[in-house]
């Protein structure tokens, strides 16, 4: 028994010791968790910052397009109604210089005709 007792000692300090040493180790890797855990959140804070201001920009950036494209439809819509009043203008102008044409063909006939109306008027 006597020489147990020693090696029972010298097996728990060492034990001990390693218990000890073993603590300390998980003390330092959680420490160092700890900090690396805190630096990707801040990590993470950042990104998500950063997320927040593209997304704001995107919204922007949607924004303007919707705007360019209503004012392209407006742009459009107004052509088409410009065209069709254009084409009602030129189906008049049409309409008035095939009036004018019989007008001046008229006209041309009262005036060649006139000498033979006031011989006709005069010799009777």
């Amino acid at each position: 028994m006597s020489r147990v007792l020693p090696l029972a000692d010298r097996f728990l300090a060492s034990r001990q010791s390693n218990d000890e040493a073993n603590r300390q180790a998980l003390e330092g890797a959680t420490a160092h968790m700890a900090a690396v855990t805190e630096g990707l959140r801040a990590d993470l804070g950042q990104v998500t910052a950063s997320h927040a201001g593209l997304y704001r920009q995107m919204n922007e950036i949607t924004a303007k397009v919707d705007d360019a494209a209503r004012d392209a439809r407006a742009a459009k819509d107004a052509a088409a109604s410009l065209e069709a009043k254009l084409a009602g203008i030129v189906a008049t102008q049409a309409r008035l210089q095939l009036l004018l044409t019989v007008a001046v063909a008229l006209l041309a006939v009262v005036v060649l005709l006139l000498p033979f109306l006031f011989h006709a008027v005069a010799s009777r």
